[in-house]
């Protein structure tokens, strides 16, 4: 079955936008549930790539506000015991690497609208910050984590993923991420925290 699943998405990724809709809702009649299709790599393109209605508004609203953080996703879990940090920073290597909205950038062509951009590189800042000698591991901690969310992305250069982790003791850590909305929502984090 995952080779079906696997035909099936590879086939939506190679239809023209004008036919994906009718596709999904083939898919629909089916019983075929596109979320639970695996992910596929999507076709080479060339150049910048016409952003879907929901980034359009993103990238309008990050325009107007001159880079705030109001459309920052974050969160934070703590995590105990023995750490393989070069473990964690691989594998958000390797999730960059494979889902490209984390490697996508937003710029403004000739005309003045807004593309995005697929990077091939799989950029993204990963920050160690050791906070086992602050008098207040805790507090110093949540001031960190908030300056790590509230720090302005820039959406032409990026990344657009920030990954802080916080070394508040031995075997005491706590793992902060933050993506701008433009390139994540709640089903995609859903997925990295699967991952």
């Amino acid at each position: 079955m995952d080779s079906k699943k696997r035909d099936i998405a590879q086939r939506f990724a190679r239809l023209p936008a004008d036919r994906q809709q009718a596709f999904l809702e083939a898919l629909g009649k089916q019983g075929i549930d596109f979320g639970r299709l695996p992910i596929v790599p999507a076709p080479a393109r060339d150049g910048g790539q016409p952003l879907s209605y929901a980034q359009s508004r993103q990238w309008f609203l990050w325009e107007l506000e001159g880079g705030g953080s109001a459309y920052h996703i974050t969160g934070a879990l703590r995590l105990q015991g023995q750490l393989d940090v070069a473990a964690v920073r691989e594998s958000f290597g390797a999730i960059v690497a494979r889902h490209e909205a984390l490697r996508t950038v937003f710029r403004a062509n000739a005309e003045g609208l807004a593309e995005q951009w697929v990077m091939e590189a799989g950029a993204f800042q990963f920050s160690e910050i050791d906070l086992s000698d602050a008098a207040d591991a805790e507090a110093e901690a949540g001031r960190v984590a908030r300056e790590l969310a509230e720090t302005p992305f820039e959406l032409g250069t990026g990344p657009l993923l920030r990954v802080g982790l916080l070394r508040l003791a031995a075997g005491e850590h706590v793992l902060v991420v933050v993506m701008h909305h433009i390139v994540s929502d709640g089903w995609s984090v859903q997925l990295i925290v699967d991952e």
